[in-house]
């Protein structure tokens, strides 16, 4: 959970520091602006699908922990039925 919250925190101090980093000026271009722009953008999608990947190895995890213990309480109960059986 810090890492996250971490890495959307960084991504948008350097989004800010990069729309920032040029002082506006009366009469400039505003396509000056638009290089800074578009890497905080491209930032923000390269933390979103980081986010994304990250979220979808864990829930991989969970699904085949989950799995696993799924089978080994089958093979308990399987195991503790048995011998009533006989």
């Amino acid at each position: 959970m810090t890492s996250r919250l971490a890495l959307v925190l960084l991504t948008a101090l350097v989004g800010a520091l990069m729309l920032g980093a040029v002082p506006a000026q009366e009469g400039s271009d505003p396509e000056a602006y638009l290089p800074y722009l578009f890497a905080a953008f491209a930032l923000t999608w390269v933390a979103f699908f980081a986010y994304l990947f990250f979220i979808a190895s864990k829930e991989r995890a969970l699904r085949q922990e989950m799995e696993a213990l799924r089978r080994a309480l089958e093979e308990r109960e399987e195991k503790s039925a048995s011998p009533r059986d006989e």
